[in-house]
């Protein structure tokens, strides 16, 4: 009933929440469901009702992953950039060998205008995925911010050699190389991506 929401069907929502609730009555010592409540929640557009659920699931387990990814990405929505920072630092400490959760860290750095640690983050995503092209492409933006232009390159040729037809990484080396902004001239839905976050 959760996955049918987004297509309008009319009490899906009263349904997958009252199955929820049934489940979280028979477990309630248990996390998940307090989880699925949350996300329950964050497809019915209820912020406010998430974070309750969230802040359910992390009291009966301060280190559950998913839910401080969770709590993280809701503080991304509602503009506490720092705050998403902080609990994906305390992610990546209970889970360093997750590249997923190291790159997500990294893009909110380099959103946050902190390139070092953005690069620091996205490296450390690239060691554990060597073709990890969104944790290169973003490690090539964060040098390139750091004035490291060679490093760069070398980044952006890292995405090409499992993406040859890219034109975008193809443009971003030729712009490296011609001393402009890698995103000289990328679509303006591209650049803006990647523009850090106004504070």
């Amino acid at each position: 009933y959760e996955n049918i929401m987004s297509l309008g069907v009319k009490g899906a929502y009263e349904v997958a929440k009252k199955n929820y609730e049934d489940a979280l009555a028979l477990n309630p010592a248990g996390p998940d469901m307090n989880l699925n409540l949350a996300r329950l929640e964050i497809v019915n557009k209820n912020l406010t009702g998430a974070e309750k659920y969230l802040d359910a699931a992390l009291k009966q387990k301060k280190d559950y992953i998913d839910a401080i990814f969770l709590q993280s990405q809701l503080y991304v929505e509602r503009g506490y950039l720092d705050s998403a920072i902080t609990r994906l630092q305390y992610a990546a400490q209970l889970a360093p060998n997750d590249p997923g959760i190291l790159f997500q860290l990294g893009y909110l750095k380099y959103r946050n205008g902190n390139y070092r640690g953005a690069a620091e983050a996205m490296q450390a995503a690239v060691n554990l995925v060597p073709s990890y092209a969104n944790a290169l492409y973003f490690l090539g933006l964060s040098l390139d911010k750091l004035g490291m232009t060679d490093k760069a390159i070398l980044a952006f040729q890292a995405i090409q050699q499992t993406n040859p037809d890219n034109a975008d990484v193809a443009k971003a080396i030729a712009n490296l190389k011609a001393g402009r902004d890698p995103l000289a001239g990328a679509p303006a839905e591209e650049a803006k991506k990647a523009e850090p976050a106004k504070k």
